[in-house]
Protein backbone atom coordinates (compact mmCIF):
# COMPACT_ATOMS: atom_id res chain seq x y z
CA UNK A 1 0.00 0.00 0.00
CA UNK A 2 1.45 3.52 -0.81
CA UNK A 3 1.58 6.58 1.51
CA UNK A 4 -1.14 8.14 -1.02
CA UNK A 5 -3.36 5.21 -0.66
CA UNK A 6 -2.51 4.59 3.09
CA UNK A 7 -3.72 8.52 4.11
CA UNK A 8 -6.77 8.09 2.09
CA UNK A 9 -7.52 4.42 4.04
CA UNK A 10 -7.08 6.44 7.27
CA UNK A 11 -9.09 9.65 5.89
CA UNK A 12 -11.96 7.21 5.06
CA UNK A 13 -11.78 5.45 8.94
CA UNK A 14 -11.85 9.02 10.53
CA UNK A 15 -14.17 10.56 8.35
CA UNK A 16 -17.69 8.34 9.98
CA UNK A 17 -16.78 9.94 13.22
CA UNK A 18 -17.67 13.07 11.63
CA UNK A 19 -21.55 12.24 11.96
CA UNK A 20 -20.91 10.00 14.97
CA UNK A 21 -22.43 12.77 17.41
CA UNK A 22 -24.34 14.51 14.96
CA UNK A 23 -28.12 13.38 17.12
CA UNK A 24 -27.90 16.65 19.14
CA UNK A 25 -27.12 19.15 16.35
CA UNK A 26 -30.70 19.90 15.74
CA UNK A 27 -31.28 20.99 18.99
CA UNK A 28 -31.11 24.65 17.31
CA UNK A 29 -34.32 23.91 15.65
CA UNK A 30 -36.22 23.14 18.94
CA UNK A 31 -38.04 26.43 20.04
CA UNK A 32 -38.93 26.91 16.56
CA UNK A 33 -40.43 23.04 16.57
CA UNK A 34 -42.43 24.07 19.74
CA UNK A 35 -43.68 27.28 17.84
CA UNK A 36 -45.32 24.85 14.86
CA UNK A 37 -46.40 21.82 17.18
CA UNK A 38 -48.16 23.70 19.69
CA UNK A 39 -50.52 20.70 20.49
CA UNK A 40 -47.32 19.15 21.10
CA UNK A 41 -45.91 19.34 24.69
CA UNK A 42 -42.66 20.96 25.24
CA UNK A 43 -40.88 17.59 26.90
CA UNK A 44 -41.95 15.40 23.96
CA UNK A 45 -40.41 18.07 21.22
CA UNK A 46 -37.17 18.34 23.86
CA UNK A 47 -36.83 15.03 23.75
CA UNK A 48 -36.21 14.72 19.86
CA UNK A 49 -32.90 15.46 20.06
CA UNK A 50 -31.58 12.71 22.47
CA UNK A 51 -34.33 10.33 20.99
CA UNK A 52 -31.56 8.54 18.67
CA UNK A 53 -29.60 7.14 21.83
CA UNK A 54 -32.31 4.52 22.47
CA UNK A 55 -31.88 3.28 19.29
CA UNK A 56 -28.47 3.79 19.15
CA UNK A 57 -27.64 1.77 22.37
CA UNK A 58 -29.80 -1.01 21.23
CA UNK A 59 -27.92 -1.28 17.51
CA UNK A 60 -24.62 -1.35 18.98
CA UNK A 61 -24.93 -4.58 20.81
CA UNK A 62 -26.70 -5.49 17.55
CA UNK A 63 -23.95 -4.44 15.27
CA UNK A 64 -20.83 -6.94 16.07
CA UNK A 65 -23.65 -9.19 15.13
CA UNK A 66 -24.34 -7.96 11.71
CA UNK A 67 -20.82 -7.33 10.79
CA UNK A 68 -19.84 -11.17 11.04
CA UNK A 69 -22.70 -11.60 8.95
CA UNK A 70 -22.13 -8.55 5.99
CA UNK A 71 -18.68 -7.52 7.02
CA UNK A 72 -17.46 -4.21 8.87
CA UNK A 73 -17.43 -2.28 5.43
CA UNK A 74 -21.41 -3.17 4.59
CA UNK A 75 -22.69 -2.68 7.79
CA UNK A 76 -20.73 0.84 8.27
CA UNK A 77 -22.38 2.03 4.54
CA UNK A 78 -25.69 0.74 5.67
CA UNK A 79 -25.60 2.38 8.79
CA UNK A 80 -24.78 5.91 6.91
CA UNK A 81 -27.22 5.31 4.26
CA UNK A 82 -30.03 4.79 6.96
CA UNK A 83 -28.88 7.49 9.45
CA UNK A 84 -28.28 10.13 5.92
CA UNK A 85 -32.01 9.31 4.78
CA UNK A 86 -33.70 9.22 8.21
CA UNK A 87 -31.83 12.43 9.28
CA UNK A 88 -33.54 14.77 6.40
CA UNK A 89 -36.98 13.03 6.47
CA UNK A 90 -38.20 16.38 8.82
CA UNK A 91 -37.15 18.47 5.80
CA UNK A 92 -40.08 17.22 3.97
CA UNK A 93 -42.81 16.93 6.30
CA UNK A 94 -44.71 18.48 9.50
CA UNK A 95 -45.98 15.30 10.95
CA UNK A 96 -44.57 14.74 14.17
CA UNK A 97 -45.10 11.14 14.35
CA UNK A 98 -43.10 10.93 10.96
CA UNK A 99 -40.21 13.17 12.40
CA UNK A 100 -40.17 11.38 15.69
CA UNK A 101 -39.90 7.92 14.32
CA UNK A 102 -37.15 9.25 11.83
CA UNK A 103 -35.20 10.13 14.96
CA UNK A 104 -35.51 6.55 16.17
CA UNK A 105 -34.36 5.30 12.57
CA UNK A 106 -31.61 7.61 12.72
CA UNK A 107 -30.28 6.19 15.80
CA UNK A 108 -30.48 2.48 14.15
CA UNK A 109 -27.76 4.04 11.59
CA UNK A 110 -25.46 5.33 13.90
CA UNK A 111 -25.78 2.89 15.97
CA UNK A 112 -25.09 0.32 13.38
CA UNK A 113 -21.25 1.57 13.04
CA UNK A 114 -21.40 3.45 16.51
CA UNK A 115 -18.40 0.62 17.40
CA UNK A 116 -17.25 -0.16 14.42
CA UNK A 117 -15.31 3.40 14.04
CA UNK A 118 -13.09 2.13 17.01
CA UNK A 119 -12.82 -1.19 15.93
CA UNK A 120 -12.16 -0.96 12.56
CA UNK A 121 -8.58 1.15 13.15
CA UNK A 122 -7.89 -2.13 15.58
CA UNK A 123 -8.24 -4.48 12.47
CA UNK A 124 -6.12 -2.41 10.14
CA UNK A 125 -3.07 -0.48 12.31
CA UNK A 126 -1.31 -1.64 15.34
CA UNK A 127 0.92 -0.19 18.03
CA UNK A 128 1.95 3.78 17.74
CA UNK A 129 0.09 4.02 14.36
CA UNK A 130 -3.58 2.55 16.22
CA UNK A 131 -2.85 5.03 19.07
CA UNK A 132 -2.23 8.35 16.90
CA UNK A 133 -5.33 7.35 14.78
CA UNK A 134 -7.53 6.61 17.91
CA UNK A 135 -6.25 10.16 18.68
CA UNK A 136 -7.61 11.77 15.93
CA UNK A 137 -10.76 9.92 15.81
CA UNK A 138 -11.76 12.01 18.82
CA UNK A 139 -10.74 14.68 16.81
CA UNK A 140 -13.39 13.97 14.11
CA UNK A 141 -15.88 13.67 16.44
CA UNK A 142 -15.36 16.89 17.94
CA UNK A 143 -14.56 18.49 14.83
CA UNK A 144 -17.87 16.90 12.75
CA UNK A 145 -19.83 18.04 16.03
CA UNK A 146 -18.86 21.25 16.00
CA UNK A 147 -18.53 21.74 11.85
CA UNK A 148 -22.62 20.85 11.92
CA UNK A 149 -23.84 22.75 14.69
CA UNK A 150 -22.28 25.34 12.82
CA UNK A 151 -24.24 24.75 10.03
CA UNK A 152 -27.40 24.01 11.67
CA UNK A 153 -27.33 27.29 12.78
CA UNK A 154 -26.82 29.07 9.85
CA UNK A 155 -30.03 26.85 8.15
CA UNK A 156 -32.32 27.67 11.11
CA UNK A 157 -32.43 31.34 9.67
CA UNK A 158 -34.18 29.61 6.79
CA UNK A 159 -36.71 28.02 8.57
CA UNK A 160 -36.56 24.47 11.13
CA UNK A 161 -37.02 22.20 8.64
CA UNK A 162 -33.83 23.22 7.18
CA UNK A 163 -31.32 22.36 9.60
CA UNK A 164 -32.15 18.57 9.08
CA UNK A 165 -30.25 18.72 5.89
CA UNK A 166 -27.09 18.36 7.67
CA UNK A 167 -27.28 14.95 8.00
CA UNK A 168 -26.95 14.76 4.21
CA UNK A 169 -23.18 15.30 5.33
CA UNK A 170 -23.93 11.36 5.89
CA UNK A 171 -23.96 10.70 2.20
CA UNK A 172 -20.64 12.11 1.72
CA UNK A 173 -19.22 10.17 4.38
CA UNK A 174 -20.37 7.46 3.12
CA UNK A 175 -18.91 8.28 -0.66
CA UNK A 176 -15.29 8.48 1.16
CA UNK A 177 -15.25 5.56 3.63
CA UNK A 178 -16.89 3.00 0.63
CA UNK A 179 -14.35 4.23 -1.87
CA UNK A 180 -11.34 4.59 0.49
CA UNK A 181 -11.23 1.57 3.26
CA UNK A 182 -11.24 -2.14 2.80
CA UNK A 183 -13.52 -4.63 3.90
CA UNK A 184 -12.75 -6.63 6.95
CA UNK A 185 -15.06 -9.19 8.19
CA UNK A 186 -14.64 -10.35 11.71
CA UNK A 187 -13.89 -14.36 12.09
CA UNK A 188 -15.80 -16.48 14.21
CA UNK A 189 -13.02 -18.17 16.78
CA UNK A 190 -12.56 -22.04 15.44
CA UNK A 191 -13.37 -24.64 17.30
CA UNK A 192 -10.77 -27.08 17.62
CA UNK A 193 -12.52 -30.91 17.28
CA UNK A 194 -11.11 -33.17 20.03
CA UNK A 195 -9.55 -36.22 18.72
CA UNK A 196 -9.46 -39.81 20.44
CA UNK A 197 -6.67 -39.33 22.02
CA UNK A 198 -8.20 -36.38 23.74
CA UNK A 199 -7.81 -32.46 22.41
CA UNK A 200 -5.91 -31.94 19.70
CA UNK A 201 -5.00 -27.96 19.87
CA UNK A 202 -2.72 -28.27 23.11
CA UNK A 203 -0.80 -30.62 24.16
CA UNK A 204 -0.89 -31.54 28.29
CA UNK A 205 2.68 -31.66 30.05
CA UNK A 206 3.35 -34.18 32.92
Amino acid sequence: MTRARSLLTEFGLLSISLVLTSAYVMSVSLPAMEKQFTNVSQSSIELLATLPAFSVMIMVLLSGFIAEKIGNKNTTAIGLLIAGTAGIIPVFTNSFAIIFASRLLLGVGLGMFNSLAVSMIGFLYKDKQKANLMGFRSAFENLGQSFLLFIASYLISINWHATFWVYAMAYVVLIIFYTTVPDQRIQPARRTKPTANGPSSTSILK
